[in-house]
């Protein structure tokens, strides 16, 4: 979810691929505390709503735990169990898409290899 452009993603697919880079780059760790929904909503200016679902997302995958009258925490293991699905995501979906696009442009992966080792890097603070 964090390897394709999300500046065109409807807005909770921005948001839980925000949190995706989040718990990768270390900003986020086990143990953690997540800021309430509506904290992270106004830092975010987005509805609580979709910061709710966004969690909730996460929540059904066991990598956020909510404690009763708390709040939420990421849970252990959550960040190894993120980065498996995030490769089975590159691998699974955006890997044949791009192998179909460089066959469309005739472009050999040697080409694109080397157009990959020298791209710039994000900007920090943009997420994947």
């Amino acid at each position: 979810m964090t390897v394709v452009d999300l500046d065109v993603a409807p807005i909770h697919l921005r948001l839980r691929g925000l949190i995706v880079t989040m718990l990768l780059d270390g900003s986020l760790r086990e143990g953690d505390q997540l800021p309430s929904v509506r904290a992270f909503a106004a830092q975010h200016q987005i509805n609580p709503l979709t910061v709710a679902k966004a969690y909730q997302h996460f929540q059904d995958r066991g990598h956020i735990i909510a404690r009763r009258g708390v709040g939420m925490f990421i849970a252990e293991g959550a960040i190894e169990r993120v980065r498996q699905e995030e490769r089975a995501f590159l691998t699974g979906y955006v890997a044949p898409r791009l192998r179909h696009m460089l066959g469309l442009i005739d472009m050999t992966h040697e080409e694109f290899r080397a157009e990959l080792d020298h791209a710039p890097e994000l900007p920090p603070g943009r997420d994947a």
